[in-house]
């Protein structure tokens, strides 16, 4: 994060519009979510790197565009797929199916209130495409909810301001050993499973 302070007004707007729309278009980033993303951008408007009044424009554009790329991908792919790549999406299944049962029955309005309650707005996407959900009525509800999305976090971080600054190391130094407890975890899990497969397959013989 500390990083921020080196980017130009042109790098900030292309940095950041380029996070929100992959993690919109369904590609996880799991130590960068969307919201702090907008809280980034709005931390570099506060410390006039860019414009938060260009920003929104430029993260609304980025943001539906995500949205309905979400949404072909699962539409196309069909819902068992989806399913079955939940876990490499890091998606909660449960939360996925949640979103289905509420979908089928709100439609649209569901679609509007699950992209702003937190953890669902990716879910919601996937889940509308599917379901096979009309694209006359995920439309209308991407375009209304991602503005409140957009305005509550960006604020947040223009608020916030330069007095965030001092914690900038510290949030990289976290993301760092979290980075580094991932991979050794991983690591841990694979040894296991590849010290079972021998076992298995001499009980096997």
């Amino acid at each position: 994060m500390e990083y921020l302070h080196s980017l130009t007004g042109l790098e900030a707007y292309a940095l950041i519009c380029f996070l929100v729309f992959v993690e919109e278009a369904g590609v996880p980033l799991p130590f960068l979510p969307g919201d702090v993303i907008l809280l980034a951008a709005g931390y570099l408007a506060a410390i006039g790197v860019a414009s938060l009044w260009l920003f929104l424009p430029v993260l609304y554009l980025s943001a539906v565009a995500g949205a309905l790329l979400c949404y072909t991908f699962s539409r196309n792919v069909g819902r068992p797929l989806v399913l079955r790549l939940a876990g490499l999406l890091r998606l909660s299944p449960t939360r996925l199916m949640a979103a289905e049962r509420w979908m089928l029955r709100a439609g649209g309005r569901a679609i509007a209130l699950a992209r702003v309650l937190p953890g669902t707005r990716i879910n919601a996407s996937f889940a509308a495409g599917g379901l096979r959900l009309p694209l006359r009525s995920f439309i209308p509800g991407v375009l209304a909810s991602t503005p409140v999305w957009l305005l509550t976090f960006l604020l947040l971080g223009y608020s916030l301001g330069d007095r965030v600054t001092p914690l900038l190391p510290w949030f990289d130094k976290v993301v760092l050993a979290l980075l580094a407890g991932a991979t050794v975890a991983g690591a841990v899990l694979w040894r296991r499973r590849s010290t079972r497969r021998p076992a298995a397959v001499q009980l096997a013989a």
